[in-house]
């Protein structure tokens, strides 16, 4: 995920933050985005020996994932305006003994690498640009010809999330992140967007997959995760009014969301993620 970009004044508010837990959050987001993102890059064709551009890389998950694609022939560069979180990003990718695997601080809209790439690929980056089809058409400067492009973006529609049966802190929690999103200006179709923001960037005619993970009430992770994703939003809704921090609870949102759902025996559909492909010509 992207951290938020410098020198736009119209890009959307970056939600979260830029702490440690937030790093951590990062990191625990990839085991329910991870299986999406990596069937996206099969569809794709993510390959042997590609070099690989990574946009918004955060904790540096989608870059690791690229790399298992690319092998040791291949090379991975990841892109995010963060120092801090880069700072993760490469221990991570040191511990896995990837040193074809490197990591550039700066804009994606303005980074000049000294090579060009055989693939661009990004998740939850999009989102928290001010006119993405232009950052694209930027990026499209760096890739040869025939290169592949694979993206992927969530929507943030009251039916993008659903718990069967449903119980009402989890539809409150969803109901308050979207309202979190709208406050910030970001896009809530961002990812049936994707096929415009594609196409716009002269980045050929995408082929789109809607996909989203479920789980039962007693996967503890999805509702430890909603709580860091609140714990991060928190000031963001409080300071704007959505909800405060006695309504919200988040110490002990978690149990109780689980509680519910428990009670319920709900499963749950995590938000929607919509990716999308391409070739270069």
């Amino acid at each position: 995920m992207v951290r938020a970009p410098r020198g736009d004044r119209d890009d959307p508010a970056y939600l979260v933050g830029h702490s440690d837990a937030e790093t951590q959050r990062l990191i625990r987001q990839a085991a329910f985005r991870d299986p999406l993102t990596r069937r996206l890059f099969t569809d794709a064709g993510l390959s042997e020996g590609m070099s690989v551009l990574d946009l918004g890389s955060g904790a540096g998950d989608v870059a690791l994932l690229a790399a298992e694609f690319v092998g040791p022939t291949g090379t991975v560069l990841g892109v995010d305006t963060d120092p801090g979180v880069l700072r993760t990003a490469r221990a991570r990718a040191a511990a896995a003994g990837l040193d074809n695997v490197t990591f550039l601080d700066g804009d994606l809209r303005t980074i000049e690498p000294d090579q060009t790439f055989d693939a661009v690929v990004e998740r939850l980056a999009l989102m928290y640009l001010a006119d993405p089809a232009a950052a694209l058409r930027a990026v499209r400067t760096h890739l040869r010809p025939g290169a592949i492009v694979a993206v992927q973006e969530p929507n943030w529609l009251p039916e993008s999330f659903t718990v069967h049966p449903p119980t009402p802190l989890w539809q409150q929690v969803w109901s308050w992140m979207r309202a979190a999103v709208q406050h910030a200006g970001i896009d809530p179709h961002i990812g049936f967007n994707l096929h415009r923001i594609v196409t716009e960037a002269g980045l050929g005619e995408p082929q789109m997959r809607l996909e989203a993970a479920a789980v039962s009430a007693t996967n503890s992770d999805v509702h430890d995760y909603a709580e860091s994703t609140l714990r991060s939003m928190l000031p963001v809704l409080v300071e704007s009014g959505i909800a405060g921090e006695d309504e919200i609870g988040i110490d002990t949102l978690a149990q109780r969301l689980r509680a519910e759902a428990l009670a319920a025996g709900s499963v749950l559909k995590v938000s929607d993620m919509v990716g999308a492909h391409a070739v270069v010509r």
